[in-house]
């Protein structure tokens, strides 16, 4: 049996950093970039719930985390107290019970694991992520500027503006329609959550890469501490990280396909409302420059016509949101849906951060 009870101290030190420094920054750029629903306004404040919900759900895993930690690191530093004031066997049988291993499959597969051993440092050394500022895009300014330009062709924004001090393209327009630009912004923000927890994970592992060249209680068998601590960094709090930062794959990759489907659909009512607006206006146009009541009247049924042309108009408008509102519904029930497999994929609430070790 081999222990040197100060590695022990000192991965419970490294650990303490990763609970209070890279835990913290993970879920503070989480709470301050994801949670930024500037832009998301008028038809697009319906989506702020379900983003809203996703930091809560970080918000508890990672608290979870962070307990969990907080507990392995009291049981290590025990644990090194033990073997350094206790003969080692003794001291092992006792660090080897602290570790909850969860169900009785677990203690199962511990009988044929094998304790990674690979001396890959000589001191434990932090790998930490670098997060950089989500990008800005104003998808939505093309929108704007094209509703200015047929509202300019009567001279209505230029008349609001002079009588009623209301500028349509600079004030009315992004409250009403929103930027779905933040939707680009919001995947990149989440995007760097994910690489984040990663880092986390793939620090803890590196950290016990260090630890297992200093402790290894291997020849006890699967009731030595070393292997099953081991087995439980690597096996049961690594893949949990895993787990966190393939949700924010997905949450990354819901919020840019958003993105995508507003840029889709808004193009494609520009394109349909723009031949038909040129078309109204040709009419309108023609309308206007009769100048006797007897022709106007035998142009009744073009002017019916145009009235018809305006309402179709404006259903295609409404139907178009009608689709959106529908897409909505399904984003928001892919987003829980991500929790909800992953929480039963780890029993809970992302229990295995609650086991001890």
């Amino acid at each position: 049996m081999k222990v040197e009870p100060e590695w022990l101290r000192g991965y419970a030190d490294y650990l303490h950093e990763d609970e209070t420094l890279h835990l913290s920054a993970a879920l503070g750029y989480c709470r301050q970039h994801c949670q930024d629903f500037t832009g998301l306004d008028g038809v697009l404040y319906l989506y702020r719930p379900a983003l809203d919900f996703l930091v809560t759900q970080m918000e508890q895993v990672t608290s979870s985390a962070q307990t969990g930690l907080a507990t392995v690191q009291s049981n290590l530093r025990t644990s090194a107290d033990a073997y350094a004031t206790t003969d080692h066997a003794s001291a092992d049988a006792l660090a080897a019970s602290a570790i909850d291993l969860g169900e009785d499959g677990e203690s199962e597969q511990l009988t044929s694991y094998v304790e990674s051993d690979v001396g890959c440092a000589d001191e434990y050394a932090h790998d930490t992520h670098v997060y950089r500022d989500p990008l800005e895009q104003d998808a939505a300014k093309v929108f704007r500027d094209w509703i200015t330009e047929q509202l300019d062709t009567f001279g209505l924004n230029d008349l609001l503006k002079e009588y009623l001090g209301i500028d349509l393209s600079e004030v009315v327009l992004p409250i009403v329609l929103g930027n779905w630009g933040a939707f680009y912004r919001l995947a990149d923000a989440w995007t760097e959550v994910c690489w984040g927890y990663r880092k986390i994970g793939e620090d803890i592992d590196n950290g016990m890469d260090v630890l297992s060249t200093h402790w290894d209680s291997s020849d006890c068998g699967n009731t030595g501490a070393s292997q099953r601590f081991d087995y439980h960094i690597r096996e049961e709090w690594v893949p949990g990280f895993e787990a966190i930062d393939q949700a924010c794959v997905a949450i990354a990759h819901v919020c840019d396909q958003m993105g995508l489907l507003w840029d889709t659909s808004v193009n494609g009512l520009m394109a349909y409302l723009d031949i038909g607006f040129k078309a109204l206006v040709k009419e309108i146009k023609r309308l206007l420059s009769i100048s006797s009541v007897k022709d106007l009247f035998k142009n009744l049924d073009d002017i019916w016509q145009l009235v018809e042309g305006i309402v179709e108009a404006i259903e295609s408008v409404i139907r178009y949101f009608e689709t959106l509102a529908e897409e909505l519904v399904h984003g928001f029930q892919t987003w829980v849906e991500i929790f909800r497999l992953l929480q039963r994929y780890f029993g809970g609430d992302f229990e295995v951060f609650e086991t001890a070790a």
